[in-house]
C-alpha cells in the first residue's frame, strides 16, 4: 500500500507534460466557474487582462487583488488597499508605488525567473486584515485534516486540525516554510467549510482533491483547487500512511460510482 508523499509522486509522474483532469476543471479561474455550477461562493472578478500594462488603474475600486492566470504559491498575488496614491500590500504589510506594483508583478514573469504568467486577473479583496486560508485535504468527499494558513506580515504561520477541529500537533516529520504556529485560532464558520469541501470532492469526482477556502465575515468562499499541493512538508509515517490510504480507498470507490 502506497502512502501519501508515494501517491503524489506517482500522479505528478502520470501527468507530467499533461493537463491534469482536475485542472481542465478548476484550475485558477476555472475553480470559480466550478464553484458557481456547485452554488459555492468565489470572489467577485472584476477584470481579465494579457498584460498587467493593460490595466486601467483608475477605474478599479480601492481595494482589489491581482492573480496570475498561472503560477505557483503566491508569486504574482498581490491583495492592495490603495493609500495616499499608493498602494499597500497586505501580504508584506509594505506600501508600494504603482510602479513598484507593476515591476514586481512584471519580475515574476521574466524568463529566466517564469514563476507566474504575465496574463492576470483582479478580483474582490475578501476581507481586511486578509482571512485565514484553509486548506482542506480531501478524499471522495472525505476530509482527512485541515491545514490552516496565516499569510500576512513578514513570517507566515500554519496549524493542522482534523475534521472535527482538533489541533494536530504532531503531523509534520519536516516542514520547510511555514512556520507551526498551535495558538491559531480555529475558524468561524467551521461547518460551512466542511461541508462545501465535503459537496465539491464529491463534485469533483477525483481520488485526491485539496480545497482552498476562504472564511470571512460574509462566510466561506473558495479560492483554489489543488490536485498536487506543493511538496513544502514531509508527514510522519502514521500520517503519509493514513493518507494514502485514504487516497486508495477513494480510487477504489470511484471505480464504482
Amino acid at each position: 500500500m502506497a502512502g501519501y508523499e508515494e501517491k503524489i509522486i506517482e500522479s505528478i509522474k502520470k501527468y507530467k507534460g499533461k493537463i491534469h483532469p482536475v485542472d481542465i476543471i478548476g484550475y485558477k479561474l476555472r475553480a470559480y466557474d466550478f464553484a458557481e455550477k456547485n452554488g459555492i461562493k468565489h470572489a467577485k472578478v472584476y477584470k481579465i487582462h494579457s498584460r498587467i500594462e493593460f490595466v486601467k488603474w483608475d477605474n478599479l475600486p480601492d481595494q482589489f487583488v491581482i492573480k496570475p492566470q498561472q503560477g505557483c504559491s503566491e508569486s504574482g498575488v498581490l491583495p492592495l488597499i490603495k493609500e495616499n496614491g499608493k498602494y499597500r500590500n497586505l501580504l508584506k504589510n509594505n506600501i508600494m508605488t504603482l510602479e513598484e506594483v507593476v515591476m514586481y508583478f512584471m519580475y515574476g514573469t521574466i524568463t529566466e525567473k517564469k514563476r507566474h504568467s504575465q496574463s492576470l486577473w483582479i478580483e474582490e479583496l475578501l476581507a481586511n486584515p486578509l482571512p485565514y486560508d484553509w486548506k482542506v485535504f480531501t478524499f471522495n468527499g472525505r476530509i482527512a485534516c485541515i491545514r490552516q494558513y496565516k499569510r500576512d506580515g513578514q513570517k507566515k504561520y500554519c496549524k493542522y486540525w482534523t475534521n472535527k477541529w482538533e489541533p494536530i500537533k504532531n503531523i509534520c516529520k519536516k516542514i520547510y516554510t511555514y512556520e507551526i504556529n498551535n495558538s491559531l485560532p480555529p475558524p468561524e464558520h467551521r461547518e460551512e467549510i466542511l461541508n462545501t469541501a465535503k459537496l465539491l470532492s464529491k463534485a469533483i469526482r477525483y481520488p485526491f482533491v485539496r480545497f482552498d477556502l476562504y472564511d470571512t465575515p460574509r462566510g466561506v468562499f473558495l479560492g483554489e483547487i489543488t490536485p498536487h499541493p506543493g511538496r513544502d512538508i514531509r508527514y510522519t509515517d502514521i500520517w503519509d500512511k493514513k493518507l494514502g490510504q485514504m487516497w486508495e480507498q477513494a480510487e477504489r470507490e470511484l471505480k464504482y460510482e
